[in-house]
């Protein structure tokens, strides 16, 4: 999708804004749904994140909110070999990651955020 059709899908209010200071496209923040579009240079959706109010889910299962252990386990329950890493977890082949600063304290902590990517979006 290029970015006029993904805010004509979105029925929120939004606020462009650059990523970084290297950042060519600008990205889109729709405020009140809890969702920001990324898009590559060219105008077209690399990535769409998730934070509250958003709702994501995955095959009927929430992911935003929930405990990261249970996120977690619905991801590799559709066959998502998952790298963890300090802020949460990321399943390159389905395209998914998952936001949680806290589950080093706590596996139950929830996910603050989820990231639904293009292939070689992290490349």
């Amino acid at each position: 999708m290029d970015r006029i059709d993904v805010r004509s899908h979105i029925p929120s209010p939004f606020e462009p804004f650059s990523r970084d200071s290297t950042d060519k496209s600008r990205s889109d923040h729709f405020t009140s749904a809890g969702i920001f579009a990324y898009y590559t240079q060219y105008g077209k959706l690399e990535a769409i994140e998730f934070c509250g109010p958003a709702e994501p889910l995955l095959f009927g299962a929430p992911l935003l909110g929930s405990g990261f252990s249970e996120a977690k386990a619905v991801l590799e329950s559709h066959g998502g070999e998952l790298e963890e890493d300090d802020a949460g977890a990321t399943s390159y082949s389905l395209g998914i990651g998952l936001y949680a600063p806290g589950k080093n304290d706590s596996r139950m902590d929830p996910v603050e955020a989820v990231i639904v990517f293009s292939p070689g979006y992290y490349n």
